[in-house]
């Protein structure tokens, strides 16, 4: 588990740390990594870091709020600058994220994650410090635009669209699916989204996974 007296930590403290593992992981997957190196880097005891983390997998865990909690608010950003226009801001977010995969340490950053970074409502849920507030988002969400019925059902088609488009990442930077066809892609995944969020067919949450 993560530890509270990682959340205890001056911000500045937590984002070395977090920094110092971003750092390792870029090189190797979690599984590898090696907190010798990530208390170097941090400038902490090896000590300090088991009294914020039980292992490697509890920072992983971090990280990923992390990343989710950037990538949720320039999210919110999107929508807010497109009118509440969700599906437009998560092509937008999309299409940043794959100019970003260029960077090579990017790239290998993605790969060597084992899990997706839809981890935001969780950490909300957690209560977090770092954690964004639904809310924020929601807040620049024309929920009319897309006859969403309510907040619950809006929070769980962000996470189903970002999760989908999260793997379709992933596919490309492995190599499954042509960086050329990343757009098309992308599009038809967010129709076939925007398709279920507007019938709301009573099996919706059971085949999440499935689509893509």
């Amino acid at each position: 588990m993560i530890h509270q007296t990682f959340y205890r930590l001056p911000k500045a403290k937590r984002v070395l740390i977090l920094d110092s593992l971003i750092a390792e992981f870029t090189l190797r997957p979690p599984a590898d990594a090696r907190i010798s190196a990530v208390v170097e880097l941090a400038g902490i005891s090896r000590g300090s870091f088991y009294q914020y983390f039980d292992g490697m997998s509890d920072a992983e865990t971090a990280v990923l709020y992390h990343l989710g909690a950037t990538r949720y608010a320039e999210l919110a950003a999107f929508i807010r600058s497109g009118h509440g226009d969700l599906f437009s801001a998560l092509a937008q977010l999309f299409r940043r994220e794959m100019e970003r995969s260029k960077d090579p340490g990017f790239a290998a950053l993605l790969r060597n994650l084992s899990l997706p970074r839809t981890f935001v409502p969780a950490a909300n849920r957690a209560g977090l410090p770092d954690a964004p507030d639904p809310l924020e988002l929601l807040s620049a969400l024309d929920l009319a635009v897309f006859r969403l019925p309510d907040i619950r059902f809006a929070m769980e088609t962000v996470d189903l669209a970002t999760g989908a488009l999260e793997r379709l990442l992933r596919s490309v930077l492995e190599g499954h699916i042509p960086r050329e066809d990343a757009e098309k892609a992308c599009d038809c995944v967010l129709d076939i989204i925007r398709l279920g969020a507007l019938s709301d067919p009573p099996g919706r949450q059971a085949h999440q996974g499935e689509i893509i």
